[in-house]
């Protein structure tokens, strides 16, 4: 495996980006955050809406407990990512790839994995009008809504996790070990393989996945919409259109589709109030779940960062 050039970039205010190369190899990537980011070990085992359903997958995805190391496939470039606690209000990221020609596409992964875009001083200043999030934003400021890595994949397994108990886990690992690419060198212990691509799942049988008639026509309907519009699964769209692309496209059902477009095109004011973590943490505060809503009100346009600061309250089971 080839490695780039060493460089560091800073975000500045205005989230513009400065690279400077340094002699050594790999490359190291930095971005300074207005507030320390905490609770790295949730951010990266939880997804937009849910702390129950961990981002790790064997062989793509390994996270301990404090370093995130995933394999990279775009364009051309092979190989890994693993993301750290810098220095101060920092990420470190050391990106080993093939090909550097998309070094800038490798860098924006992460920092949509880490929601590096937002701004916690403004969201934090403005959840603390709520004196039931005052107390937990002071506690634990920074806290982040995670996104996707990969559209394609997350949305084969949020298929995956549909409706399924924890087996979902080896589901997706038995699907990366049997069409996943494997990783030459990646410098990253438990990094093997490359999560498939749609034109892989597309063209393989998915029978001897273990999972239901409906999941396999739901995985094929998005390889194939993938295959045909390889930025199907782009950020940009909203909610109501990403389901609609999804149904109409894919022939998705409706309630998956609104599923996978939660995961996909994560809006910050999403808000899950059936969520056990969310009820658990406002039990005794508030009396039912249509008070909850009520309240929630109020955190717009940032529901989806306060259901965050609820989960991050509470012990997981």
């Amino acid at each position: 495996m080839k490695e780039c050039v060493r460089c560091r970039a800073w975000g500045s205010a205005d989230r513009g980006i400065l690279w400077i190369p340094l002699e050594g190899p790999g490359c190291v990537y930095r971005c300074w955050l207005g507030l320390p980011v905490l609770l790295l070990a949730l951010q990266w085992r939880c997804d937009a809406l849910s702390s129950k359903k961990p981002q790790a997958l064997t062989g793509v995805v390994h996270v301990d407990a404090s370093v995130y190391h995933r394999s990279i496939a775009i364009g051309a470039a092979r190989g890994c990512v693993s993301v750290r606690p810098g220095d101060g209000n920092a990420l470190e990221a050391t990106i080993r790839v093939s090909d550097f020609s998309h070094l800038s596409a490798i860098v924006a992964r992460p920092r949509r994995v880490f929601d590096l875009a937002a701004d916690p001083l403004a969201i934090g200043e403005h959840l603390k009008g709520d004196s039931l999030l005052a107390g937990l934003v002071t506690a634990r400021p920074g806290i982040r809504v995670a996104g996707p890595w990969d559209g394609f994949e997350r949305a084969v397994r949020t298929v995956l996790c549909w409706q399924c108990t924890d087996s979902s886990a080896q589901t997706g690992a038995a699907l990366v070990a049997a069409l996943g690419e494997p990783c030459r060198d990646s410098g990253a212990a438990g990094i093997t393989r490359q999560f498939p691509d749609p034109a892989q799942v597309s063209a393989s049988p998915l029978d001897r996945l273990g999972i239901s008639v409906a999941q396999r026509r739901a995985i094929a309907a998005i390889a194939r919409m993938a295959v045909v519009d390889p930025h199907a699964f782009d950020a940009g769209d909203s909610l109501e259109e990403g389901v609609q692309r999804l149904t109409e496209r894919a022939g998705v059902d409706e309630p998956l589709a609104h599923e996978i477009a939660l995961r996909l095109w994560r809006e910050t004011d999403v808000f899950a109030h059936q969520d056990e973590a969310v009820l658990r943490a406002v039990a005794g505060c508030i009396a039912s779940v249509g008070e909850l809503i009520e309240r929630a009100e109020a955190w717009r346009p940032w529901r989806a960062y306060a259901a965050n600061q609820l989960r991050a309250a509470m012990p997981s089971r």
